[in-house]
């Protein structure tokens, strides 16, 4: 069994709240979303070693087609790192629902951070909010907060593919 207590302290360590996951956003949560300027992240609660899938099921936004080759996905992990993926946003409740939507292999326009959706895993894993008065000031905490933690600059699927 996971210990996913550390990953959960870190989540509301931070003030984030939300802590769905994508069928449960799929299924009503997304309301409780802010509906208003925030950061977004997403969360793998098992530290273990992930699997990847080939291929990405994510939206082929304007024809092109999501998927990363393995061997970029695979050199981009950042191993124990619960945070996998974090956002501004003007309107949080939108730029989720577009997240949720392009994993759900929908042709809409929220290309960064494709790379959750090869993750084997990618239903298990958390989104969480904040909302946020300076989304850039709560973003770079978080990221400033990140790197402490890991020594590297971005999460996972941040990083540009």
């Amino acid at each position: 069994m996971i210990d996913e207590r550390p990953v959960r302290r870190e989540i509301f360590g931070a003030g984030l709240r939300g802590l769905f996951t994508l069928p449960q956003l799929q299924d009503g949560q997304l309301t409780t979303a802010p509906d208003g300027p925030g950061i977004y992240t997403v969360w793998r609660l098992d530290p273990g070693k992930p699997r990847f899938a080939r291929g990405s099921a994510a939206g082929h936004y304007k024809g092109r087609d999501p998927s990363i080759p393995l061997e970029a996905l695979q050199a981009h992990w950042v191993p124990e790192a619960g945070l996998l993926f974090a956002a501004k946003a003007a309107n949080v409740r939108t730029r989720v629902r577009l997240l949720v939507n392009f994993a759900a292999g929908k042709p809409v326009a929220h290309w960064d951070g494709r790379a959750l959706w090869q993750l084997a895993d990618a239903d298990e894993l958390l989104v969480a909010w904040a909302a946020a008065d300076d989304p850039d000031a709560a973003l770079a905490r978080l990221l400033g907060r990140f790197t402490e933690q890991t020594g590297r600059p971005l999460p996972f699927a941040n990083n540009k593919f």
